[in-house]
């Protein structure tokens, strides 16, 4: 379950705005994403002035980082014993 966010009224150069205190994700939530427009088109970060979509690397990296990979436990299907070099064998 996530946090709710901090809102709190503050006094602004004369002006009352509205301050939102979000905390950041934890690495294996991330990436936030627009879930009505799915992760690669619901996914920005922040950059300059304003929000970009986030490419697929980015995401990708975001993935990566969530724990050890495990690429090399995924079925390579038109892989067959005959691929092996058995010189390079223990």
């Amino acid at each position: 379950m996530l946090d709710r966010a901090d809102i709190q009224i503050e006094d602004f150069e004369g002006a009352q705005v509205v301050v939102a205190t979000v905390a950041e994700l934890a690495p294996d939530a991330k990436p936030c994403f627009v879930t009505a427009k799915g992760i690669t088109g619901g996914s920005y970060t922040r950059g300059g002035d304003g929000d970009r979509l986030m490419t697929a690397y980015e995401i990708y990296l975001l993935h990566a980082n969530r724990g050890q990979p495990l690429d090399d436990h995924e079925l390579v299907t038109d892989a067959s014993v005959a691929d092996l070099d058995w010189r390079r064998a223990g």
